[in-house]
């Protein structure tokens, strides 16, 4: 964000916060869960150019009586099936990388543009899309064997992996939020939003999903996620997620091993060769307890 428009959007905040809470309430709002659609790059198309398409509907979390058409694409394999499932502000073709070797592999892989995302309907997007959106798609085409998510993918991964009753094999979560509460309230800090409207904000959307926030801390389920064997990638750089929360996170869960990566960011690990090389030997048994190294990075196990 250009320091001009923080500085006019920080005073916005500071200001109409105090003499139209409303209207700040709802330009806040609008501001965290509307979705900025990226168009996608023509190298990225490729792939898709020989999945199956589908489209899929669930109910609009928050617009009652409302559907939202969620795209789908699958790629049909003899093997396990793998359903990726992307981050926030990303669609499907963030894992042009990854698709194209786990196809080699003979993996079924199924992914989908989450609402608001992509060639999904819907201008505004949250956790409870994302979930309404895994647990239609695995209605449809059945409860996957493997699930790699990214960013808020893998935090909406895991809380859909607590909720339903039978588990997967393997998880992977790459560079997800452990606790999302945080980030509305680091969000509220940056933008100076008034404490009164972040808290109304909370409030507001406990009325409108049913559950309050803090219901979506992955710390409360702890040693609860259905998968019987996890993996936590993450990059020491990430601005999004602390290795602190992260090594806590990965020592409350029995089943879950950890990796840090080193120079790829939040963004990159979602694309890295070196990173699918490690989810690869996961998914195969082959784990290896010494260093992986992808290209120029140096990748270190986290016990």
């Amino acid at each position: 964000m250009k320091n001009v428009q923080l500085f006019f959007l920080r005073l916005f905040f500071s200001i109409s916060g105090k003499w139209f809470p409303k209207f700040t309430l709802n330009k806040f709002w609008n501001l965290i869960f509307s979705i900025r659609r990226k168009p996608i790059k023509a190298f990225k198309k490729a792939i898709f150019q020989k999945a199956e398409s589908a489209i899929f509907f669930i109910k609009d979390p928050f617009r009652k009586g409302k559907e939202l058409g969620v795209r789908a694409y699958i790629w049909d394999n003899p093997g396990q099936t793998v359903l990726l499932v992307h981050g926030w502000e990303g669609d499907s073709s963030d894992f042009h990388n990854f698709i194209p070797g786990l196809l080699q592999q003979g993996y079924r892989v199924i992914t989908f543009d989450a609402p608001g995302h992509g060639r999904s309907e819907g201008s505004k997007s949250s956790l409870p899309h994302f979930l309404a959106a895994m647990t239609s798609i695995t209605d449809k085409f059945g409860k996957p064997d493997l699930m790699i998510g990214h960013s808020m993918g893998g935090t909406a991964s895991a809380l859909f992996l607590s909720e339903i009753e039978t588990s997967v094999e393997k998880l992977v979560m790459i560079s997800s939020p452990l606790v999302p509460k945080d980030f509305f309230s680091e969000v509220s800090r940056f933008l100076r939003v008034p404490k009164q409207i972040e808290q109304q904000f909370y409030k507001r959307l406990k009325a409108t999903i049913g559950r309050p926030v803090d219901v979506f801390d992955l710390f409360r389920f702890a040693g609860k996620i259905k998968a019987k064997k996890q993996l936590y990638i993450v990059d020491e750089k990430d601005h999004l997620v602390k290795i602190l929360d992260a090594k806590k996170f990965i020592a409350l869960n029995q089943p879950m091993s950890g990796q840090i990566t080193c120079g790829l960011g939040h963004y990159r690990t979602a694309r890295d060769s070196g990173v699918l090389q490690i989810i690869l030997n996961f998914f195969s048994e082959k784990e290896q307890r010494k260093s992986v190294k992808p290209k120029k990075k140096q990748l270190a196990f986290m016990p």
